[in-house]
């Protein structure tokens, strides 16, 4: 009885979930998906110039 009472309650709570529209999805994946390779390009490019100082660091020769 508790399970049947427990469907009954779970069908009535997704039916009041409020689900994002195709187009806000879409916008939000895009959004999402240029800020990951903007932020992987700056992060690329923070690692090869740390590299760059650093190994001229390291063959300076005192």
């Amino acid at each position: 009885m508790k399970i049947i009472h427990f469907i009954k309650i779970l069908k009535q709570e997704i039916n009041n979930i409020c689900w994002p529209t195709m187009d806000a999805t879409i916008k939000t994946t895009f959004t999402i998906l240029i800020t990951s390779i903007l932020l992987s390009l700056i992060l690329c490019i923070m690692d090869k110039t740390l590299f760059l100082i650093i190994s001229s660091i390291m063959t300076l020769r005192f």
